[in-house]
């Protein structure tokens, strides 16, 4: 009678034991879906935060941006919205230069039109065409030559 009351007593609590962690299992189930819904609304709102914080305004590449050149003069860019462009510069005989830009606001290259000769980047003799002025990027408050000076927008 002693063994079988033992025996009774070890199997109420090993049977208990298993109710409990399969009650719990249910509960932790149901928390850990309860707290992956949370997490998924939290990260949504957060990408969405994060999307609306992170995206750059649109910036307007078309426009007159004036300042001073790399040897001190004053000068005037134009870029057009076609994909034009005109350098007008206080030295020389008034005559602007032109020429075009391709590319986007974050990575902008300017070329201009020459008539003379003139070497290219990897020494080669040109007998005119598009000369490469620089590399530009262009934010709200204007044109920055890389490498060089920064034009105010007007």
């Amino acid at each position: 009678m002693k063994k079988q009351s033992i025996l009774i007593i070890i199997l109420f609590f090993t049977f208990s034991a298993i109710m409990m962690s399969c009650g719990n299992g249910g509960q932790n189930t149901k928390t850990n879906s309860q707290s992956n819904e949370v997490e998924e609304k939290t990260n949504s709102q957060f990408n969405e935060v994060g999307k609306k914080t992170t995206e750059q305004p649109t910036v307007e590449i078309s426009g007159t941006y004036s300042g001073t050149d790399n040897v001190g003069m004053e000068s005037t860019i134009i870029l057009r919205s076609g994909g034009s462009m005109v350098v007008q510069s206080s030295i020389g005989d008034g005559t602007p230069s032109v020429g075009r830009w391709s590319g986007d606001a974050e990575n902008l290259s300017l070329y201009i039109e020459s008539e003379r000769p003139y070497y290219d980047n990897y020494g080669n003799l040109r007998m005119g065409g598009s000369q490469l002025l620089g590399r530009a990027r262009i934010t709200q408050e204007g044109l920055q030559i890389i490498g060089g000076n920064f034009y105010s927008r007007q």
